[in-house]
């Protein structure tokens, strides 16, 4: 019965590394999407790369839909949001 426990617990403990990782990921995008409003500077930016995050992310969030797993949608509909403002920005 302790092993059972032990695993549960390192089993919540690595949900919650990564349901922290999972949020993190899109807000290291907040500087790209400054960067690209603030001085649209769009040089060294790919547009079909992001064009295909975006894509990724919508699969992604209909993954956790489906999954029902909430990390997942959160994470990915946070990309959706900061892609979709970089994409915007770079054509703006």
């Amino acid at each position: 019965m302790k092993k059972k426990s032990t695993k549960m617990s390192k089993g919540k403990v690595i949900d919650g590394s990564m349901d922290v990782i999972g949020l993190i990921s899109p807000i290291m995008t907040i500087p790209q999407v400054v960067t690209v409003w603030t001085t649209t500077n769009t040089q060294a930016i790919s547009l079909p790369t992001w064009v295909t995050y975006i894509f990724i992310s919508f699969a992604w969030v209909i993954y956790g839909v489906y999954r029902k797993e909430a990390p997942i949608i959160a994470a990915n509909v946070l990309f959706l949001i900061l892609d979709t403002a970089l994409v915007i920005g770079m054509l703006k």
